[in-house]
């Protein structure tokens, strides 16, 4: 089964060994065999979190500094890592006050450290919260 890379970062939190998967892909016979060609890879039951995966990954964005374009780029690297791993955002201002937000699941991550590297100057408070 071949899969492209967008589809991919899809589904990689669900590639690892031993676990089963549904795939929907298209039959290719152009080239020198056939193969499938996969669209989708979804888990064919829940897998149960790991207890890293419970605690939240905390991203701290100052109000009085965070821009449109701060926040498409959180949105762009959350969705480049899907997976299991809740996500807050916690916007500060400037006296400290703290406004805590949930992220929607269709966000949740699979930590990785190239996505440590793309949220680093957002990671200043650890899973442990407030």
């Amino acid at each position: 089964v071949m899969i492209w890379n967008d589809t991919f970062t899809k589904c990689a939190a669900h590639l690892e060994t031993g676990r089963v998967v549904a795939i929907t892909a298209r039959l290719d016979k152009r080239e020198e065999g056939v193969r499938l060609v996969a669209s989708e890879v979804k888990p064919l039951r829940p897998q149960l979190p790991k207890a890293s995966d419970a605690l939240p990954m905390v991203l701290t964005l100052r109000r009085d500094f965070a821009t449109e374009a701060d926040l498409a780029e959180l949105k762009a690297a959350l969705e480049e890592f899907p997976g299991s791993r809740p996500v807050e955002l916690h916007f500060v201002n400037g006296h400290g006050a703290k406004i805590r937000m949930r992220i929607a699941a269709q966000f949740f991550v699979s930590p990785s450290p190239r996505l440590q590297e793309r949220v680093a100057r957002w990671t200043t408070v650890t899973a442990e919260g407030f």
